[in-house]
This record gives structure tokens, C-alpha cells and sequence, in this order.
């Protein structure tokens, strides 16, 4: 009786793997490495692939492109903790080695400007779906592997990086200026809804994550987005994901 649970779950992932990846014989010679965007998918605009990459397909819900002479994936949008720790377990159990989220935080340090990039080096888990994944004690930590290829072609294309510990909540309007006070005398440079979730899932599922966060405006000066600042952040986000994507192929 004591292994039943782990079918039901081992069953439950594969049905997952088919929502998000198609039948099993069509993951045949999958990339090692896809690119995760964490953002709403009700306003999330995927043109931004074919910018980047060529020969695109499409296999269920992620997208394989060919950069340079490399061939790499990208997800459909995970908004939120509970989607992006799904599609990470998944995503490792179909043999992806090493996952580069990309998405926005909300500034929680007063220099932390609209557009800018940030790092995170590890997350608060304030949220709900890490914690199945690890004790609460377990640190949210980015893949050092990973953070040091993103560092050398950030240098390479010349943009500007904030490494950091950023606050992860899946509790967005219950942000309150007291736990904003909070997380900002911890020194965290933002806050977001995903990236502790996709390091602790990912660590669990011996995968190589990293997370590259476009700052989208700043919730501790209540300063609103730019949105110029916001598309000229998120363009070299989306270079440096795919750039440091294709290293980690290597």
C-alpha cells in the first residue's frame, strides 16, 4: 500500500508531460535546455521567438527553434509558483537538463529602476509550491553553473546585471507595506511569483536553473512602469535567456 501514492503522482506527472509536451513519442530528441517565460499569458506576446531563433516548431505548448547551430526550447508562459513548479518537474522528468526562466519583479530596493535586470542568486519562499519540493529550511538557491554562463554573456552583450536575493509570493494583492518593509531591509532586490519555485523544484529535480527578472516597476518607492524602459529591458532579457540558453547546450 505504501507505494500507491507514488504511482498516482508518477501517473499524474505523465498526463502533465502530455498537456505540456504532446504523446511520448513525440518527445524524441528534445533539446537539453528550454527557456521558461514567467509572465501572464493573457497579455504574454511569443513573437519574441522568432526574433531569435529559426526553424521553428511546435511540439504541444513549447516551441524548438534553432540558434546559431544550436537547437533549444521554449515553453509556453507559467504564471505563478503552482504552474511554473509544475512545468519544471515535468520538464526534468522529459530530460531537459537545465531550465532559464525569464520574467518580471517588482523593485524592492530604492535604486532598483524600471527595466533593469536582476539575478537572483536565491528567493524568500513565501510561496505555497516549493514547499512540497523541500523542508521550509531549504534554501531557494540559483544553479551556479548556470548564474556563471548567464554572467559571462551578459559581459559578452554588454548588460547590465543586479545579482541579489529576491521575494517570492504567490500572494500578489496581499503585498503589504509591512512585509514590502520587511523583505526590504533582507536586501532583496525584488519581489516576483515564480523564482523560488523554479530553483527548488528544479534542485529537486537535478536540473541547472536560473531566473533573469526584468524590473517592471517599484513596490517599495511606488514608483509605476515605464513602459518604454519595460520593452527595452525585456529585449535584452529575452537575448541574454536565449544567448545563456544556448551556452548551457554546449
Amino acid at each position: 500500500m505504501a507505494d500507491k501514492p507514488d504511482l498516482w503522482v508518477e501517473a499524474f506527472r505523465e498526463t502533465a508531460a502530455g498537456w505540456l509536451l504532446g504523446p511520448e513519442d513525440s518527445r524524441t530528441g528534445l533539446p537539453r535546455v528550454i527557456v521558461l517565460p514567467m509572465e501572464n499569458p493573457d497579455v504574454y506576446d511569443a513573437s519574441w521567438i522568432g526574433e531569435h531563433a529559426r526553424d521553428l516548431q511546435q511540439v504541444s505548448t513549447v516551441t524548438l527553434g534553432t540558434v546559431g547551430d544550436t537547437r533549444i526550447a521554449f515553453s509556453s508562459p507559467k504564471f505563478g509558483a503552482p504552474a511554473v513548479a509544475m512545468a519544471v518537474d515535468v520538464f526534468a522528468k522529459a530530460g531537459f537538463n537545465a531550465v532559464v526562466g525569464i520574467g518580471f519583479c517588482g523593485g524592492l530596493q530604492p535604486d532598483v529602476k524600471c527595466g533593469e535586470l536582476v539575478l537572483p542568486c536565491s528567493a524568500v519562499r513565501d510561496e505555497g509550491a516549493s514547499h512540497n519540493y523541500g523542508p521550509a529550511d531549504h534554501a531557494a538557491e540559483c544553479s551556479p553553473k548556470a548564474a556563471e554562463v548567464v554572467n559571462a554573456c551578459a559581459a559578452e552583450l554588454g548588460i547590465d546585471l543586479r545579482l541579489g536575493p529576491v521575494w517570492t509570493t504567490d500572494g500578489i494583492l496581499r503585498e503589504t507595506r509591512d512585509k514590502v518593509g520587511r523583505h526590504h531591509s533582507l536586501g532583496c532586490l525584488g519581489v516576483d511569483m515564480e523564482t523560488a519555485a523554479l530553483y527548488t523544484v528544479a534542485s529537486a529535480m537535478g536540473m541547472d536553473a536560473v531566473a533573469i527578472l526584468v524590473a517592471s516597476d517599484n513596490v517599495y518607492e511606488c514608483r509605476q512602469t515605464d513602459l518604454d524602459r519595460l520593452r527595452r529591458g525585456w529585449r535584452g532579457a529575452a537575448e541574454l535567456a536565449v544567448r545563456a540558453a544556448r551556452a548551457l547546450s554546449g
